[in-house]
């Protein structure tokens, strides 16, 4: 029995202590170093997913969701991916500007960096994401990632969320795409879901 009672109280300190750990993710600092160091994009092999809806809203009813709405809305955990659980503003630029940078949390405690590349609004919205937390291996350089907003038919949108992930050598490649290709496009779908609701309601 107190073997039991030992284990029960390892496990809430551990809870609680992921608790704090999440809570507190988006509060670090970031130095300049991590954000200089953003790989440049590459030309090559791309481990690439692409998943699509139809919005019952106009483009720019679309378009204004990104600068506007936190992720930790509609980005929600799978059984195999982490949802976002908040964000965190770095340096001065306004996010939805060129260049704005953000520290990524996920509701696993680990984060990642992000930035806009491209934003024009009502068709496409492109960021760049690296430094991932979690990727213990290296096996990720980067990511590029985009929205594209398209108008189907009056107040009809279709948003498609492209997504590639650079791998840092040849022997990563297999394991990497069969993840982006079930577990990944599986989060992505449940993703834009979340946003159609958001939109729509």
């Amino acid at each position: 029995m107190m073997f039991f009672c030992t284990r029960c109280l390892i496990s809430l300190f551990l809870v609680c202590l992921s608790n704090v750990a999440l809570a507190s993710s988006c509060q670090k600092n970031i130095s300049n170093f991590q954000i200089e160091k953003k790989p440049s994009i590459e030309e090559g092999f791309h481990v690439s997913t692409k998943a699509q809806i139809v919005i019952n809203k106009n483009p720019g009813d679309v378009k204004a969701w990104f600068d506007n709405v936190a992720p930790e809305k509609i980005i929600h955990s799978t059984d195999k991916v982490s949802g976002i659980a908040g964000t965190k503003l770095v340096g001065s630029k306004v996010w939805g500007s060129i260049n704005s940078t953000r520290l990524v949390c996920y509701e696993d405690s680990n984060t990642s960096l992000e930035q806009i590349i491209l934003n024009i609004p009502g068709k496409i919205f492109k960021y760049q994401m690296w430094d991932f937390s979690r990727d213990i291996t290296h096996a990720i350089k980067y990511a590029i990632s985009d929205f594209t907003v398209k108008p189907i038919g009056k107040n009809q949108s279709l948003l498609v969320w492209n997504f590639a992930f650079r791998p840092s050598s040849y022997v990563v490649r297999l394991p990497l795409k069969h993840y982006v290709e079930n577990d990944f496009q599986e989060y992505m779908e449940k993703g834009l879901t979340s946003i159609k609701v958001l939109l729509e309601s």
